[in-house]
């Protein structure tokens, strides 16, 4: 028993070991060279130390990039505002405003944190002494690049872990949720009935999972040579993994579709390769856990999903076939992505040779993301005006407030903390209160009672270690970063380790104003320029995703209309468009931080069906756009909507332009059946309308794909309206909205 519990926990201690001995072996080092303020050494070892050597060494090489940038950015402002504090206070707020902005961005956030926060102290450390900066830059980049040459040599000696030792396992448990997440789905196609999982769970754990993927290629890259020898086939196995569950997921909101339109008992008649599409996915799943457990397999046939049944087909209304092509192409696309995850794999573990090689996929080619226009985002704009306000704030304080006991330090801790939190706004800065606290008061005992009893390395040094060893194996889940964050800071800052030691207990009071100072900073600085309440940030980017959808139906409508679309029309479009792209996601995470203890009449149930109806709804209006005619598109000029059907079409565009325009406003319809049976006539009459065109009729069924996928996402796009009215309903939009204290 108790060598079970010690061998669970042994990871830790290895990883809290190797940390407390580079935290060690740098301060020695700096000591032993005279260097002022090691300190700066101390912090490269505590926030490079991560989980796999590639990461860390990744994040090692982003720290030390950054921190030369932000060396020399210093320089450049003190030397450009010499004598004048508020031109040079503005040029640095709107420098880390610039890096704070980037933040946002999917890549090198730590860089540019780093990039940030690293020209926050220097500047500010040596603005009042700027004789010094050139020295104080240099010798901030020298610990940087110590601690960081540290505690490299001793992952790379001391308990390496590779990426490659935790890759395959988050292959293998992703591969066993996404196999899960395909059983039950294809349950509610077949029997209507759902399998005994949680759903939820296995969705956040497969976003988990894609997470953790995707950092472990890019730490494999650096720590591993055969990562870096197949790394396309690793990113294409990554992109083949996400693609498979953003289908998965379109899938099982179709099916509510084809339940409203009565055709869901018909799928098996409908698409008679849909039994052996389900039996040949799992097997495809079990093909690929054999591979990656690197057991024997017996190889799988090619077989992929069957054609439609085109005689039942053309029984059907146009809406049914609709729904029917939409699922069709969903099935499809699955059947090809599991290929293609299976032969990745495959040639991944090198296992072609034994009779997986004969599928016939595309050739293995690794698609890197596209960049496109500049579109402005709110959210990481609104990041850099609170960065900038909490700035300002402490700096005012900081010269007006007279003999202020923590000087200029609560200006560059508040914008070194602030710089997280503006970056991460559904985080409140109250989750610091503990830990801070904590810390506070243990580093403290350190520091009245132990430290002065030490007078050489000899004490100092197993002190360092074991301090540093218990906070980070205390700290050492990943829901307990800031903790562990929080505690290597404040023990670094407050026992403010020299070679010409001394001890004052107005550092620790000083320290304490510090830290409640900067607590009130940060407090103030979430409300600039929104609200950080989880309510009023879902009300307003609720809001705004529904503007969004107004604004794209007014453009549709102006389309269909034949009226020319302006360049700065265009723009706007492209901004609205990333709007409904974006914002579910965003919604999501803050509907998880809404407490419905402090909202009457609002349940969690509620939240999170409307959070997947939004969802819905954005894949239904971008699924909208993907189908409609572009222009000098010369396939949609072949086949043409009906006079009668391009006013019926206007007709619903406008009618789904003035809801969303009025839902935008109070988030809720007054008669949500009302407006349904409107839209509902209408796509009748658009049905009839296309069923007796004589150009349909004579077409095949493969030319009449264009008309039948558009009027389904006309379809989806209302079922998808009409579900969020209905579920709107039931949540108190008022009580949400009224003010609290």
């Amino acid at each position: 028993m108790f060598l079970n519990f010690l061998q669970k926990l042994s990871p830790l201690f290895k990883e809290s070991f190797k940390t407390a001995l580079a935290m060690t072996i740098a301060y020695g080092i700096a000591l032993s060279m005279d260097w002022d303020t090691p300190m700066w050494a101390g912090f490269s070892v505590a926030f490079v130390s991560l989980s796999t050597s590639g990461q860390s060494f990744n994040k090692s090489a982003m720290r030390m990039f950054g921190t030369l940038i932000a060396a020399v950015m210093s320089l450049i402002l003190i030397a450009l505002f010499p004598q004048d504090r508020w031109l040079f206070m503005l040029a640095l707020s709107i420098y880390v405003g610039f890096c704070t902005y980037m933040m946002g961005s999917a890549k090198y956030q730590y860089f540019w944190f780093v990039c940030g926060y690293v020209c926050i102290i220097v500047a500010l450390e040596a603005g009042p002494s700027s004789t010094n900066a050139f020295e104080l830059a240099i010798l901030r980049s020298q610990e940087t690049g110590l601690g960081i040459l540290v505690y490299s040599v001793i992952t790379a000696l001391l308990w390496r872990n590779n990426s490659a030792d935790n890759l395959h396992s988050i292959m293998l448990e992703l591969t066993k949720i996404q196999s899960q997440l395909s059983r039950h789905y294809a349950g509610l196609v077949f029997s209507n009935t759902e399998t005994q999982i949680d759903v939820s769970q296995l969705q956040e754990q497969q976003a988990q999972n894609l997470f953790q993927f995707k950092m472990l290629i890019d730490g494999g890259e650096t720590d591993s040579y055969q990562i870096f020898e197949q790394r396309q086939q690793w990113r294409l196995y990554q992109q083949q993994t996400t693609r498979f569950s953003a289908l998965i997921e379109q899938s099982y909101h179709m099916l509510s579709s084809l339940e409203n339109l009565s055709v869901k008992p018909l799928l098996p008649q409908l698409l008679p390769g849909l039994n052996d599409f389900k039996n040949q996915t799992e097997q495809r799943f079990i093909q690929i856990e054999t591979i990656l457990e690197d057991k024997e397999f017996t190889p799988l046939s090619s077989q992929t999903f069957g054609p439609i049944n085109q005689s039942l087909f053309n029984t059907l209304t146009a809406l049914q076939k609709s729904a029917i092509l939409t699922f069709s192409q969903q099935i499809q696309d699955l059947d090809q992505i599991t290929l293609d995850l299976l032969n990745t794999i495959a040639t991944i573990k090198g296992v072609a040779h034994k009779g997986v090689a004969h599928i016939k996929t595309e050739p293995l080619k690794y698609v890197a993301p596209v960049q496109g226009s500049f579109v402005p985002n709110i959210e990481r704009l609104s990041s850099v005006v609170q960065i900038m306000a909490t700035l300002w704030l402490t700096y005012l304080a900081f010269i007006y407030v007279y003999d202020l006991p923590v000087g200029i330090g609560v200006v560059i801790v508040s914008g070194v903390i602030g710089m997280f939190f503006a970056t991460n706004p559904s985080k409140p800065v109250s989750i610091m209160f503990k830990p801070f606290a904590t810390n506070v008061i243990l580093v403290s005992l350190l520091y009245v009672f132990v430290m002065p009893q030490i007078s050489s390395f000899w004490g100092l040094g197993p002190m360092i270690f074991i301090a540093t060893f218990l906070i980070c194996y205390i700290y050492s889940s990943p829901l307990q970063a800031i903790g562990r964050a929080s505690g290597l800071a404040i023990f670094i800052t407050l026992i403010s380790i020299d070679n010409q030691q001394t001890y004052n207990i107005l550092m620790i009071f000083n320290g304490a104003i510090l830290f409640i100072m900067m607590f009130a900073a940060l407090v103030i600085g979430t409300y600039i320029p929104f609200s950080p309440k989880p309510e009023y940030a879902f009300v307003r980017l609720l809001k705004r995703f529904l503007s969004s959808n107004a604004y794209l139906m007014m453009a549709l409508s102006s389309k269909h209309k034949g009226k020319p679309v302006s360049w700065w029309q265009q723009q706007k479009q492209n901004f609205h468009l990333q709007e409904i792209k974006t914002l579910p996601q965003k919604l999501e995470v803050w509907s998880q931080a809404i407490k419905v203890e402090a909202l009457p009449g609002t349940h969690q149930q509620n939240i999170k069906q409307l959070s997947k109806i939004i969802k819905i709804m954005s894949h239904q209006m971008v699924t909208l756009l993907q189908y409609l005619p572009k222009d000098n598109d010369k396939k949609h000029d072949q086949l043409k909507w009906p006079l009668t059907t391009q006013q019926q079409i206007t007709i619903w565009q406008d009618s789904m332009q003035i809801a969303f325009q009025d839902l935008s406003k109070h988030l809720s319809l007054d008669n949500p059946d009302t407006f349904y049976n409107q839209l509902n006539d209408i796509l009748v009459q658009i049905e009839k309308n296309v069923a007796g065109t004589e150009n349909i009729q004579k077409t095949q069924v493969s030319n009449q794909d264009d008309f039948y996928h558009l009027l389904g996402a006309y379809q989806g796009v209302s079922d998808a309206l009409v579900a969020y009215s209905k579920n709107s309903e039931d949540i108190n939009w008022h009580e949400w909205q009224a003010s609290k204290f």
